[in-house]
Protein backbone atom coordinates (compact mmCIF):
# COMPACT_ATOMS: atom_id res chain seq x y z
CA UNK A 1 0.00 0.00 0.00
CA UNK A 2 1.03 3.40 -0.55
CA UNK A 3 -0.66 6.50 1.17
CA UNK A 4 0.06 9.94 0.89
CA UNK A 5 -0.38 12.42 4.10
CA UNK A 6 -1.30 16.19 3.43
CA UNK A 7 1.22 18.26 5.23
CA UNK A 8 -1.30 19.02 8.20
CA UNK A 9 -1.18 15.52 8.80
CA UNK A 10 2.25 14.50 8.08
CA UNK A 11 3.35 14.62 11.69
CA UNK A 12 0.20 12.75 13.22
CA UNK A 13 0.62 9.98 10.26
CA UNK A 14 4.10 9.81 11.49
CA UNK A 15 3.55 8.46 14.45
CA UNK A 16 1.26 5.89 13.74
CA UNK A 17 2.50 2.12 12.86
CA UNK A 18 0.50 1.56 10.20
CA UNK A 19 2.59 -1.90 9.52
CA UNK A 20 5.60 -3.01 10.65
CA UNK A 21 6.71 -3.61 7.17
CA UNK A 22 6.08 0.08 6.38
CA UNK A 23 8.55 3.01 5.37
CA UNK A 24 8.20 6.30 5.97
CA UNK A 25 9.37 9.50 3.35
CA UNK A 26 9.29 13.28 3.54
CA UNK A 27 8.34 15.11 0.38
CA UNK A 28 9.09 18.85 -0.11
CA UNK A 29 6.00 20.46 -0.08
CA UNK A 30 5.93 18.53 3.79
CA UNK A 31 3.27 15.70 2.96
CA UNK A 32 4.30 12.29 4.36
CA UNK A 33 4.36 9.22 1.96
CA UNK A 34 3.93 5.62 3.58
CA UNK A 35 4.69 2.47 2.29
CA UNK A 36 3.51 -1.24 3.20
CA UNK A 37 2.02 -4.77 2.63
CA UNK A 38 -0.57 -5.42 4.05
CA UNK A 39 -4.10 -6.95 3.31
CA UNK A 40 -6.98 -6.37 5.40
CA UNK A 41 -8.80 -3.99 3.18
CA UNK A 42 -11.79 -3.51 5.11
CA UNK A 43 -10.03 -2.72 8.38
CA UNK A 44 -7.76 0.38 6.04
CA UNK A 45 -10.85 1.40 4.49
CA UNK A 46 -11.89 1.64 8.35
CA UNK A 47 -9.29 3.64 9.58
CA UNK A 48 -8.49 5.50 6.61
CA UNK A 49 -11.66 6.95 6.64
CA UNK A 50 -10.90 8.93 9.87
CA UNK A 51 -7.88 10.96 8.10
CA UNK A 52 -10.66 12.37 5.57
CA UNK A 53 -8.79 14.43 2.77
CA UNK A 54 -5.73 14.68 4.42
CA UNK A 55 -5.12 10.74 2.98
CA UNK A 56 -4.61 9.65 -0.45
CA UNK A 57 -4.32 6.24 -1.02
CA UNK A 58 -1.81 6.16 -4.36
CA UNK A 59 -1.88 2.46 -4.55
CA UNK A 60 -3.67 -0.20 -4.43
CA UNK A 61 -6.68 1.12 -6.83
CA UNK A 62 -8.57 -1.27 -5.44
CA UNK A 63 -8.28 0.32 -1.75
CA UNK A 64 -8.70 3.18 -3.22
CA UNK A 65 -12.27 1.91 -4.61
CA UNK A 66 -13.78 0.38 -1.79
CA UNK A 67 -13.08 3.27 0.13
CA UNK A 68 -14.54 5.56 -2.24
CA UNK A 69 -17.71 3.18 -2.02
CA UNK A 70 -18.06 2.93 1.40
CA UNK A 71 -17.72 6.88 1.56
CA UNK A 72 -20.71 7.52 -0.44
CA UNK A 73 -22.73 4.79 1.55
CA UNK A 74 -22.03 6.49 4.46
CA UNK A 75 -23.12 10.07 2.48
CA UNK A 76 -26.27 8.55 0.89
CA UNK A 77 -27.61 7.32 4.67
CA UNK A 78 -26.67 10.49 6.59
CA UNK A 79 -28.33 12.52 2.97
CA UNK A 80 -31.59 10.90 3.99
CA UNK A 81 -34.07 13.03 6.08
CA UNK A 82 -37.07 11.58 8.12
CA UNK A 83 -35.19 8.52 9.39
CA UNK A 84 -35.58 7.26 12.71
CA UNK A 85 -35.95 4.32 14.71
Amino acid sequence: MVLRFEAEAADDAAGWLFHPSQSIEREPDGALIVRFHAGGMQEMCWHLFTWGTAVTIVAPEELRVELAKRADAAAAHHRRSGHSR
